[in-house]
Order: structure tokens, then sequence, then C-alpha cells
């Protein structure tokens, strides 16, 4: 049987290892972004690609940094 500390600590590690890796995709995007327009290639369904893509992945690092920040607190 799992302690209520036990299962905090594990969500605590999911959310943390899921905030890392929406971080680094936010990152890959973004140089993505930035190397599109830099080309003048802001109007390519390649770059309107690339700004939805780290508009959805900025969500879901915002959602998972709050569920993180709820778990800390005990309020998840």
């Amino acid at each position: 049987m799992t302690t209520t500390l036990e299962t905090q600590a594990d969500e605590l590690l999911m959310y943390s290892r899921e905030v890392e890796r929406l971080e680094s995709q936010l990152t890959y995007l973004a140089g993505g972004i930035a190397s599109a327009a830099a080309d003048g290639d802001t109007d390519s369904s390649v770059f309107e690609s690339l700004v939805n893509m780290y508009k959805t992945t900025r969500d879901q690092h915002a959602t998972a940094k709050q569920a993180y920040n709820d778990t800390l607190k005990g309020e998840n």
C-alpha cells in the first residue's frame, strides 16, 4: 500500500518530467519559428504549423506546471 506522500512524490516526478519535456519542445519549436522567420518563410504552411504547435505546447506546458504546483501544495 502506498502512502499519500509516496503518491504525491510520484505525481511530482511525473509532472516534473512532463514540464521538462515540454520546455525542450518549446525551445525546439521556437528555433524552427525563428529560422523560418529569418528565411522569410512566414507565409508558408510550415511556419503556420510551427506556430500552432508552439501555441499548443505552450498551453500544455502551462497546464503541466499548474498540475505540478497544485500537487506540491497538496491540492491535487
